[in-house]
């Protein structure tokens, strides 16, 4: 328990958790479409409005997206104020 206690502060203080944030976030809101020929196309058949929406529900319903926020959150609630004093 200690041990990945441990690994969780580490990825906290250098900044991991934060970019595996930001790497799913990458994941899902910013999807190129590749035709078959291998060429990227920003069309996929529907509006794009609505593709960035369903995109946007899907990451809101990811686990460990939420896990990470929960975990960035209770740092910022218990971390942070020690750092500031």
């Amino acid at each position: 328990m200690a041990d990945k206690l441990d690994r969780i502060i580490g990825d906290y203080v250098n900044g991991r958790l934060e970019a595996r944030i930001k790497s799913i976030e990458s994941r899902y809101l910013y999807k190129q479409k590749v035709d078959n020929l291998g060429i990227r196309t920003a069309y996929s058949g529907g509006s794009e409005q609505l593709s960035h929406v369903i995109n946007q529900e899907k990451l809101e319903s990811d686990e460990e997206y939420l896990k990470l926020k929960d975990l960035m959150y209770q740092f910022s609630l218990w971390y942070e104020p020690l750092i500031k004093e």
